[in-house]
């Protein structure tokens, strides 16, 4: 979206929106085609490692150095939203193969407790003015984190 302090309006680039939510297709569509030939842990790991780099570039595209462009910032945003929809749907395809209903279920409800704890701590980390480069920083080495993990 957009921001014009001075007038006090946002506007929303409805087509932006549009691309980047298609990507959740082409990320399902591509997993489709390469977990079988690939395997599932290294279709995983290549989509976690994948979308943290777009996402880092994501938060760099808004730096001095950088500034991308409307288009680029879409493509960017298209290709992060698609490999974190593959990543996740390898996710639940292997998951049920290695295990059981129970620890899958307990495993996700503490995930879901703890995703939404980080939710709530986010803003005192990732603050308003906060340089983008330090945004980017900490969102890349999170990503890696968790998809090593």
């Amino acid at each position: 979206f957009f921001q014009n302090l001075q007038a006090g309006t946002v506007y929303f680039n409805y087509v932006g929106i549009i691309v980047s939510t298609s990507a959740e297709i082409a990320g399902v569509v591509l997993v489709m085609q390469v977990i079988d030939p690939w395997g599932r842990i290294p279709t995983q790991l290549a989509c976690y490692l994948l979308g943290a780099v777009f996402v880092a570039l994501l938060c760099l595209g808004e730096t001095n150095a950088w500034q991308f462009g409307v288009v680029l910032r879409i493509a960017v945003a298209f290709g992060a939203r698609m490999c974190m929809m593959g990543a996740a749907g390898s996710t639940w395809t292997f998951a049920p193969e290695l295990l059981s209903t129970q620890v899958r279920v307990t495993g996700h409800g503490f995930v879901t407790g703890l995703s939404r704890g980080a939710a709530a701590f986010c803003p005192f980390l990732i603050q308003p003015g906060a340089p983008p480069i330090r945004i980017a920083i900490i969102v890349l080495l999170i990503s890696i984190i968790t998809s090593l993990a």
